[in-house]
């Protein structure tokens, strides 16, 4: 009753640090984006939104930090003068054309109103592109069925923001234009090594998600799987892509697939272990009615690897898996486990409504009470693991 009581005053004062620190652990995967993509910059699009003016130029001279730019087309806002002086953001020649994107500044008085300009250069292909492409107030959908057309476009500024607009996507929107995606197109993408590698695991993700004849999709499974069997020596950019869109495919069998090969093979590469962490985190949050006890079961054989131990104690906790509770506890006093492990094993039993876990924790507490009452000191003043 005690053991009860003191546990519930605890959990009340420690619910909204704990969610937040456990937060803090789930970096690999979000609903926001795409879960395999690097959204590194804003898109064209999201560029252009909010600018006043919109406007292409073409540079007619330049000195070493100026440039004088003859305006072409204004695409969206006012007139504004024939001629314009920036200091370039990039190196720019005579004849190169310039993106422009404006915002006015207040005038008062007698002062003339005042634009302040940020630039882009840009090929007049892409321009096209850009003015052509829905903006961001158009259904998802719509938006992202004109970008697929223009993924690994020949102009490579074109093909890098249209991965963009993918990579600052959320999986819902990308998943609901699965039928836009050539599978074999797809593959040619994934084999070519001139494609960059921070696009494949997105590529791998549409490729699980194209439609097609049942035959397709054993073709399409099986270079997936043939990926997996052959990981290369560590990380390999897209690998994690490639793994989650397996299991999308094969559920539970590429689910083994990945337990055996890299979470529970103490030989596996420590890429290779990340790689496999990520899509299987995505599998639990995305998958169609994914296994979630045969998930955290695969997750808990990182238990025995310190250098993912803290990792996937807050994966247990935050999917709730508490008959996990014997093994984690008994990581809080073992050799080879740092610091953080420590404090994710208390947060573990601080996130479990369950008695085991309530006194499990004051068992630690005996052991180390310094260490126990501290730890919760920092969920309260700092609201994550330190």
């Amino acid at each position: 009753m005690a053991i009860g009581l003191m546990r519930s005053i605890r959990q009340r004062h420690l619910a909204s640090s704990l969610l937040a620190a456990l937060l803090l652990f789930a970096t690999d995967i979000t609903v926001m984006a795409c879960p395999f993509c690097d959204a590194v910059r804003p898109t064209w699009s999201q560029l252009r939104e909010p600018a006043q003016i919109v406007a292409l130029a073409e540079v007619t001279v330049t000195d070493a930090q100026r440039a004088t730019l003859r305006l072409v087309e204004v695409a969206h806002g006012h007139k504004v003068p024939g001629k314009v002086q920036i200091s370039p953001s990039a190196k720019v020649s005579p004849g190169d054309l310039i993106l422009l994107f404006g915002q006015t500044t207040a005038s008062s008085g007698a002062e003339a109103e005042q634009i302040q300009w940020s630039d882009l250069p840009i090929s007049k292909p892409a321009y096209d592109y850009l003015r052509a492409a829905p903006d961001l107030r158009r259904p998802p959908e719509e938006r992202l069925r004109y970008f697929a057309r223009f993924l690994e476009d020949a102009d490579e500024q074109i093909a890098e923001d249209a991965y963009m607009e993918f990579a600052h996507a959320p999986y819902s929107d990308v998943a609901a234009i699965g039928d836009t995606f050539d599978g074999d197109l797809l593959k040619t993408w994934l084999k070519d090594r001139g494609v960059p590698d921070d696009r494949k695991g997105f590529y791998a993700l549409a490729l699980a998600l194209s439609r097609g004849s049942k035959q397709d999709q054993q073709e399409n499974v099986q270079f997936l799987r043939d990926w997996v069997d052959n990981p290369g020596d560590d990380f390999r950019r897209g690998l994690d892509g490639v793994m989650g869109a397996l299991l999308l495919a094969e559920k539970n069998t590429a689910l083994e697939l990945i337990r055996e090969k890299f979470l529970a093979n103490p030989q596996a590469a420590n890429g290779h272990v990340r790689n496999a962490l990520s899509a299987v985190r995505f599998y639990y949050e995305f998958g169609e009615q994914p296994d979630t006890e045969a998930i955290a079961s695969a997750v808990a054989c990182l238990l025995d690897r310190p250098a993912f131990a803290t990792e996937a104690i807050i994966d247990l906790a935050r999917w709730e898996a508490w008959d996990k509770l014997p093994k984690v506890v008994s990581l809080f006093d073992r050799d080879g486990y740092d610091v953080s492990t420590r404090h994710a094993v208390v947060a573990y039993l601080l996130t479990s409504d369950k008695d085991d876990a309530a006194v499990s924790l004051e068992r630690l507490r005996e052991l180390d009470a310094d260490f126990v009452n501290a730890s919760e000191e920092r969920f309260l003043l700092f609201g994550g693991i330190r």
